[in-house]
């Protein structure tokens, strides 16, 4: 299981569901929702504060084959 969180002001929603139709209609998942300040800054600090603080800045292909396979495999990723 990997779960979803997602903070928006202070609204924290968390569990197992994909936002997409399927998951939303189909599936059996459970989500939850907090309204609270509290909540939202902990998982602020406490989830989202070190993620952010070890990510790196992503480069773009520079070679014209690169560039090439990852527009290539982003077209594939539909069908694959």
């Amino acid at each position: 299981m990997h779960a979803k969180v997602v903070v928006a002001d202070d609204v924290v929603s968390f569990g197992t569901v994909n936002l997409d139709a399927w998951a939303l209609y189909r599936n059996w998942e459970i989500m939850m929702i907090a309204r609270s300040q509290q909540v939202a800054k902990l998982l602020q600090e406490r989830l989202f504060d070190p993620d952010i603080a070890r990510a790196k800045r992503g480069d773009s292909p520079s070679a014209s084959r690169e560039r090439l396979e990852c527009w290539l495999w982003d077209k594939l990723s539909f069908v694959l």
